[in-house]
């Protein structure tokens, strides 16, 4: 199976994350069923934050799969390799990196990726075609992706409402990257869009 190499980064990551994460607010077989990985998939977190959807798509890719972390904050990696590390967990590969930066990872050589309430994220949102379009570049023919992200709603908690991206908006920056949406998830206050590039 072919694994992606990377190289560290040559320009400096630049702020767009923090370390909250807002994997205890899915429900998590929904959001991993939609993943719809298997044995030695090589799967891609941009913007992984605390890593906890990295931590379980490594869990079912399984020795011979393989994810990929990224994320700017070099704490937040540091801790998920410790528990990566903890919980016997060698194949996740935590790598600090500005994801609106093109990715240090080869052409075609991952089957998903995912990417969790970041796209709302100022100096994220208006880079979202450079990210899209880094993605199918680095994604095997048909491969996959998810995103997640808050809904356009008043609500308590949760980004103000003038940073939130409706779906609507992010399928319309997807596809223009030759994908197509095969799925939307309503998880309550988020939702969950999922898309495969067109063969």
């Amino acid at each position: 199976m072919k694994k992606c190499d990377f190289a560290k980064p040559k320009e400096p990551c630049h702020a767009h994350r923090r370390g909250s994460s807002s994997f205890k607010m899915h429900d998590r077989r929904k959001v991993l069923a939609g993943f719809d990985l298997k044995k030695g998939d090589v799967v891609l977190d941009l913007g992984c934050g605390p890593g906890d959807y990295a931590i379980e798509c490594a869990r079912i890719v399984g020795a011979t799969g393989l994810v990929y972390a990224l994320d700017r904050q070099q704490e937040l990696l540091d801790d998920l390799k410790e528990r990566a590390e903890r919980m016997g967990l060698d194949n996740i590969r935590a790598i600090p990196r500005d994801i609106t930066l093109p990715l240090p990872l080869e052409d075609n050589c991952t089957d998903l990726c995912i990417i969790i309430t970041v796209l709302h994220i100022p100096g994220v949102s208006d880079k979202k075609g450079k990210i899209f379009a880094e993605v199918k570049r680095i994604l095997k023919p048909g491969g996959r992706l998810v995103t997640i992200d808050v809904k356009k709603e008043d609500s308590s908690f949760g980004p103000p409402l003038h940073m939130r991206i409706a779906p609507e908006e992010v399928e319309a920056s997807v596809i223009r990257h030759g994908f197509e949406k095969t799925e939307f998830t309503d998880l309550g206050n988020n939702y969950m869009l999922s898309f495969r590039m067109k063969k």
